[in-house]
């Protein structure tokens, strides 16, 4: 899968056993879709959200229900890198690339833990949707 912004990052918790297993399922074609867009497709429950851990407080019960349950997958969209986040205490003198870093690394951490089937973190700034009409 490629975005437009480089920064941009799709992450696999499990990524090396799933893409493995994955794989193995089918014969190899030249139209067959990339395993990780095959894992991608395979998404039951999706939470787009603007700011980095709003995911875990946004959708605490299709993450919960996907937790340890083969027919269900979740995926997080997450559109911001997270470097305003606000400091006090131990992050008082982060910059914002060392916020951008923390909250990157929180994420991961936390899709690890639960079990997250997929993280997408598209590190937008400034979203501009063009050609869409609402």
């Amino acid at each position: 899968m490629k975005f437009n912004n480089a920064a941009a990052e799709i992450f696999f918790p499990l990524s090396e056993e799933l893409l493995k297993k994955e794989a193995s399922k089918k014969e190899p074609s030249n139209q067959a879709p990339p395993p990780s867009l095959e894992i991608l497709c395979k998404t039951t429950d999706l939470c787009i959200a603007a700011h980095p851990d709003d995911i875990e407080i946004m959708a605490y019960a299709p993450i919960a229900a996907c937790y340890n349950n083969p027919t269900r997958r979740f995926t997080g969209v997450i559109a911001n890198h997270g470097a305003g986040s606000p400091r006090s205490g131990f992050y008082e003198n982060f910059t914002d690339a060392e916020m951008a870093q923390t909250r990157t690394a929180e994420q991961k951490t936390a899709a690890t833990i639960l079990r997250c089937f997929v993280k997408i973190f598209m590190y937008t700034t400034n979203l501009t949707l063009t050609g869409y009409r609402l």
